[in-house]
């Protein structure tokens, strides 16, 4: 049996997530948040730990959903040509430059 797969590491979106978050009012909304969820927020020994917690959580929620955005998008692209077979993944993957397996 051969496997074959194409990555959409999160890690490789976090600096995108960034970027859109910083056209926003994040701070204010991490505010938001922490207001919410209380200083304790994940074991928090302070407010400013909780804040910087909440952060990185919303960036890598932003950075996932993008990730996930791609490789939907990249699915649809394998699955629309016909006749299915296997061969299709790579055909998607070196057309758009996609870390191939």
């Amino acid at each position: 049996m051969q496997v074959s797969y194409v990555t959409f590491e999160v890690t490789n979106y976090l600096a995108q997530a960034k970027a859109e978050w910083a056209r926003t009012n994040f701070d204010e909304l991490v505010g938001a948040y922490f207001r919410q969820v209380g200083e304790n927020y994940r074991n928090s020994k302070s407010p400013a730990e909780a804040k910087e917690k909440i952060r990185e959580e919303l960036i890598r929620d932003r950075a996932g959903n993008d990730a996930r955005k791609d490789a939907n998008d990249f699915a649809n692209a394998v699955f629309n040509i016909d006749p299915a077979r296997p061969e299709n993944l790579a055909t998607v993957a070196n057309k758009e430059d996609c870390p191939f397996t």
